[in-house]
């Protein structure tokens, strides 16, 4: 992309991680983070003109002034290339200020304080929506943090205005306030206050010991006296109320978090009959339920009563289980036929029903009673499963928030239940924060690890989890919180015996997955398993995901247990070996698709499921009859991890499992024939010609042996590209001939015209450009026509080239644009480098040297991400001719001399048109020179590596 293009609107999001996109698309990895730096900082000064100085000492303070503004100056080139039609935002007023144009970009930050601006209670909401996390919080260098104190103050400026503005909502605005700000007083007095009035004594002083807490131990300082004064008489008003009756259970250890999901129970029960907490075993529900109980206790004159339905076993007990609960305020004589919910009809009473799930039948017609006769009633109840009344509202119990953040709900809760912790490193927090990460979140999991601490360390524990069920085993006097297992178990018992099978056989998988693979994996047809899976996500046994079609995970320590279930049956192998054939099925059908419309999804999906394939193929491992498995599950890994750049890893996979197979080589012929295919690209990938070519040839001979028309296609392409890498073209051309002997006219596939795209490569390389060029724009026809993405933007990129050098600029450029566009989309990273060296080629035709150099540049820094040193030489190519049309002579041989060098050691030639447009360059460089002009190619041929030096001289050309 150029400058000057029309069109693009840049999207900036900054609160949270930056977030940059052009209509709609992001823009392209920056070479470095000061990029993206440089972007916010002119944004949050959206409309005025900012002095370069003063920029490039903000964002380069260790630099002399002349260095930093050299580094914006070329930080900025790199910018504009990225954001592409939307750099025109970024103007020069002077030649000595820069400015992004007001109102030329959608930044969250600008809404955030136009809405504070409009001091109304519509202009917070919008603010306070926005402002949902910290400014960059990525960034660390020294100008953010005024930046980030800034809005913070203006958030809360925001809160305390709407709190004063709409009384109703001060409870939940104020502890909104206090989770992204513990430290604010003024928000703790308003919390406290607003609880005091709704009747929740002991939440009030429960909020306020925190906030002393945490003024101690995290910054040594204690409560203002005005505070603490203001404190005291709220606190004290309070304890003269008296308190509602009840029978809720007592919990030892603080309540830890969970402020949003109280607000949201309160305010349901507030509104609605009925509400079900739901959530798998272990997730809080009973604590969460008791918490919002208190909270509304002095709402209910009548009482707070909990009925506890845990040892209820029969249904018909549970009617004398709720009864006992509720003798208290049930005036009835023991002699009353009427049903206990009508004779609650005067009460104002909140029910808690804790442990519904295995009793469901059984609550249900109590809790209708109390709908249709108890108005003033309200039922809270805590189940795995909602009960399915019309009447209910079901309020799902997340797991703990187990972001890499340190500060998270979950590390709290581990730190106030650890026993003997006092201070932690910060290698103690990250280990805890690992811990809560294995663990999901899961409270109970995350308490029992917790209590280990008064005999294990942190790090002792990280390492034990290995064997959860043994390690998470407490003291809890409910069996079922006193061990992980048990809690699990308990749930896991809850099912049917065909719905415990599908659990088992779902716990098999380590990553996500459709119903198609659980279907696969169960040994049932799709509809059973969708209903299983309905089931068990009904029950909290299964996460789903907003995947279209829906995704499935199991959480890591019911995924434990459903393992060691299944290793206790018979049907334990039935079950792996049926999900093997479905992962190997997935993969063969995704790898197929790679090179298709569907490319960026599959590829997608294979990330998702890349546990579960590479889990597949080390069972392979221990079966050495399982060997043509291995094989046809190792050759799909290895092309996906070909197009994710992981060459080395790919070579290293594919030689293992082939060395392990070559016993019953002519068994598996075919299956070993695509594997050592991929191992060739994979070498080729990686610059060793000689071995690419090996591997390249056997696998033709295996699929010619095979009588396998496709992969012969394949071997032949990949095998004329090495040959033409090395400069054997005559060689080249003959495979290409014999592949597009291969194809059919009629109906053309991608393997087919990828080989007559290079066909017509060959024909560039010999200059016969007509001809190409008539070759090319067919192949662009049919793959556009067939919607084959990968095909059709390699043709774009090539035919770009080709126009290039026969002056079509135009044209040229439109090919490459979308090329380009289509490669940084789909974060491309084998082809983008590419891709940005034909554009550098594109600029240096036209005479745009600063252009050019910005493009080399960029391609250069890409090349060193997948580490192609072949890639390097593309590009010294180019620097060649780029130093011959300054009239840099002395750099010109030099570079040459680097190209001859690199070009050796990788033993990689250059074509015939390579070297016609590279040779009148280095001619008019010997001419300027004469003889002396020698030392200077062998200086480029001879010295170290050329990249780093030629980094800054493509830096410098790119800003002159």
């Amino acid at each position: 992309m150029t400058e000057n293009e029309e069109g693009g609107r840049l999207n900036l999001r900054l609160f949270g991680p930056f977030s940059a996109t052009v209509d709609g698309v992001p823009i392209r990895k920056l070479r470095t983070q000061k990029g993206r730096w440089l972007l916010a900082l002119l944004a949050l000064r959206e409309g005025r003109p900012i002095e370069r100085g003063w920029i490039a000492a903000t964002l380069w303070p260790d630099n002399d002034p002349s260095a930093a503004l050299y580094s914006l100056r070329r930080c900025l080139t790199d910018l504009r290339d990225a954001l592409g039609p939307a750099a025109k935002v970024i103007v020069s007023p002077t030649p000595s200020t820069l400015q992004i144009v007001a109102g030329g970009i959608d930044c969250d930050v600008s809404d955030f304080d136009a809405g504070l601006r409009k001091h109304s209670e519509e202009g917070y909401r919008s603010a306070i929506a926005i402002h949902t996390q910290a400014l960059i919080p990525e960034c660390s260098d020294e100008w953010i943090f005024a930046e980030r104190e800034t809005r913070a103050a203006g958030l809360r400026d925001a809160f305390h205005a709407l709190a004063e503005l709409s009384p109703g909502d001060r409870l939940t605005l104020y502890a909104r306030l206090l989770s992204t700000d513990p430290f604010d007083s003024k928000a703790v007095l308003g919390l406290v206050s607003a609880l005091a009035a709704a009747g929740a004594k002991d939440e009030a002083r429960r909020t306020y010991r925190e906030y002393v807490r945490r003024m101690q131990h995290e910054l040594q300082l204690e409560p203002t006296p005005k505070v603490a004064a203001r404190i005291e008489a709220i606190l004290g008003s309070v304890a003269q109320d008296a308190s509602s009756p009840n029978n809720a259970p007592k919990f030892s250890g603080e309540f830890v978090g969970r402020v949003v999901e109280t607000e949201a129970i309160v305010r349901a029960l507030r509104h609605h009959s009925v509400v079900t907490l739901t959530g798998p075993g272990g997730v809080g529900k009973t604590r969460l339920a008791s918490h919002s109980a208190e909270r509304l206790a002095r709402e209910f004159p009548d009482g707070v009563w909990f009925v506890h339905l845990a040892e209820v076993r029969a249904l018909d007990g549970v009617p004398a289980a709720i009864a006992n609960a509720l003798r208290a305020i049930d005036p009835s004589k023991s002699d009353d036929d009427t049903p206990l919910a009508e004779r609650l009809a005067p009460r104002r009473a909140l029910i808690v029903l804790d442990n519904c799930e295995h009793v469901t039948a059984g609550v249900v017609p109590f809790v209708e009673g109390i709908v249709a006769h108890a108005p003033d009633c309200r039922v809270l109840t805590t189940s795995q499963v909602a009960l399915g009344l019309e009447s209910e509202l079901v309020v799902p119990v997340p797991l703990l928030e187990v972001a890499n953040d340190v500060s998270s709900e979950a590390v709290h809760l581990f730190r106030t239940r650890a026993r003997g912790l006092s201070e932690l490193s910060d290698v103690q927090l990250e280990a805890i924060a690992a811990i809560c990460r294995r663990l999901d979140g899961l409270p109970l999991a995350i308490e029992l690890a917790a209590s280990r601490t008064s005999t294990l360390t942190v790090p002792q524990i990280e390492q034990l989890l290995g064997d959860r069920f043994r390690l998470l085993v407490g003291r809890n006097r409910d069996p079922r919180h006193a061990a992980i297992e048990a809690a699990i178990s308990w749930s896991y018992e809850l099912l049917d015996p065909e719905a415990r099978r599908a659990f088992r056989a779902m716990s098999a998988f380590r990553g996500a997955f459709d119903a198609e693979l659980a279907a696969a994996a169960i040994g049932c047809d799709l509809l059973a398993a969708a209903a299983t899976i309905e089931e068990l996500v009904d029950r909290s046994l299964l996460t789903t995901s907003s995947e279209n079609p829906p995704e499935f995970r199991m959480l890591e320590s019911l995924r434990a247990f459903g393992i060691r279930q299944l290793e206790e049956t018979e049907e334990a192998a039935g079950v792996w070996d049926r999900l093997d054939d479905a992962i190997e099925a997935f993969a063969q059908r995704a790898s197929l698709e790679f090179s298709t419309a569907r490319h960026q999804e599959r590829l997608s999906e294979f990330d998702r499921r890349l546990e579960d394939v590479s889990a597949a193929l080390e069972r392979c491992l221990s079966n050495p009859a399982l060997g043509r498995r291995e094989l046809r599950i190792a050759a799909p890994l290895g092309n996906y991890l070909w197009y994710r750049g992981r060459n080395g890893q790919s070579r290293r996979m594919l030689t293992d499992v082939l060395n392990r197979t070559k016993e019953r080589a002519d068994e598996w012929m075919g299956a070993r024939a695509n594997c050592l295919h991929q191992l060739g690209v994979a070498a080729w990938a990686l610059n060793d010609y000689d071995a690419a070519e090996s591997y390249l040839r056997e696998s033709l001979a295996l699929f010619r042996r095979a009588e396998n028309p496709d992969g012969i296609v394949r071997a032949l392409l990949h095998l004329s590209i090495v040959m033409g890498h090395v400069g054997r073209t005559d060689e080249s051309r003959a495979l290409v001939e014999e592949a597009i002997s291969h194809e059919s006219s009629e109906a053309p596939t991608p393997l087919g015209l990828r080989a007559r795209m290079l066909f017509a490569l060959e024909q560039v390389d010999r200059m016969e450009y007509d001809s190409a060029r008539a070759q090319l724009l067919e192949v662009l026809r049919h793959s556009e026509a067939a919607g084959m993405a990968a095909t059709l933007n390699a043709v774009r990129l090539n035919l770009g080239r080709l126009l290039s050098l026969m002056g079509e600029f135009d044209l040229a450029h439109e090919c490459l644009r979308q090329a380009l566009e289509h490669y940084r989309r789909e974060g491309n990273q084998m082809m983008l480098p590419g891709a940005m060296t034909f554009l550098g080629y594109y600029h240096l035709d036209r005479g745009e040297l600063k252009q050019a150099s910005t493009s080399f540049l960029n391609a250069l820094d890409l090349f060193a991400e997948t580490g192609d040193r072949r890639g390097n030489t593309f590009v010294l190519e180019g620097v060649v001719r780029l130093a011959g049309k300054i009239g840099d002579h002395e750099r010109t041989l030099r570079y040459y001399g680097a190209l001859v060098r690199l070009r050796c050691s990788i033993h990689a030639r250059a074509t015939l048109q390579m070297r016609a447009v590279r040779r009148p360059w280095v001619r008019k460089a010997v001419r300027a020179l004469g003889w002396p002009g020698a030392k200077h190619y062998r200086s480029g041929k001879e010295d170290g590596d050329p990249i780093p030096e030629l980094r800054k001289w493509l830096a410098q050309c790119a800003m002159e």
